[in-house]
């Protein structure tokens, strides 16, 4: 890859990670109205563990390739 698709991708990455993060609260307000905040911490960290762990496996696969 070249530098400057490099950049643009990291930056890219940039701006929808602070998306994400900025959208996050609007969401958990609306979250918070509907379900309890264990509840809502619990679905939060299920998401992520899946994340992580889809994340961990294609990193193996692509190494393995």
């Amino acid at each position: 890859m070249t530098q400057k698709r490099i950049h643009t991708l990291s930056l890219l990455a940039a701006i929808t990670a602070a998306v994400i993060f900025g959208m996050s609260f609007m969401f958990s307000k609306l979250a918070l109205e509907k379900a309890a905040p264990t509840v809502l911490l619990a679905v939060r960290f299920t998401v992520a563990v899946a994340a992580m762990t889809l994340v961990i496996l294609v990193n193996a696969l692509v190494g393995k390739l």
